[in-house]
């Protein structure tokens, strides 16, 4: 994985949850989430996870 320009941890922390709780049942990470955190952070998300 390439990540230009710096910062995309924050594009995770954002997108995803606090890891010093326990996770919620059904936690899911939504494409919309995904997206919005890669806009708010400068990402590109260039195709689905797999």
């Amino acid at each position: 994985m390439i990540c230009t320009p710096g910062g995309i941890e924050g594009m995770f922390r954002h997108a995803g949850r606090d890891l010093a709780t326990p996770r919620p049942e059904g936690f899911q990470i939504s494409p919309e989430r995904l997206a919005e955190a890669a806009d708010a952070y400068g990402q590109i998300v260039l195709g689905p996870p797999r």
